[in-house]
């Protein structure tokens, strides 16, 4: 079997078998798409594109991190992306704020 993965970032996209191209299997795909495609031969039964990547010509596993990033975001995140979590407010935090607005909003049309 082959697997064929995105050249820029090492995921996985189709399992695919060998007597297969990708210019055959991925036919209604626009050509930008196919250029950023590569193969590489395995002899697994079954890799799961959630839980590996393929980094310097060998698959490899996902740490926790960046499966629970795959999970949650469907893509694994850049440093920026993942400072930028780290700055959003919490569900409960927004809710406050909104609850706040609310009362304010309340108090000034009783003055």
């Amino acid at each position: 079997m082959q697997l064929v993965y995105n050249k820029e970032n090492g995921m996985i996209v189709a399992d695919m078998p060998d007597d297969q191209t990708i210019e055959g299997f991925f036919y209604h795909f626009p050509k930008e798409f196919k250029k950023k495609l590569a193969v590489i031969h395995h002899n697994y039964e079954f890799i799961s594109p959630i839980d590996y990547k393929v980094l310097d010509g060998k698959i490899v596993e996902l740490n926790t991190i960046e499966k629970a990033e795959m999970l949650t975001h469907g893509k694994i995140l850049t440093k920026e992306e993942r400072i930028l979590n780290k700055l959003k407010p919490s569900y409960e935090e927004v809710k406050k704020a909104e609850n706040t607005i609310e009362i304010l909003t309340l108090l000034q049309e009783v003055i």
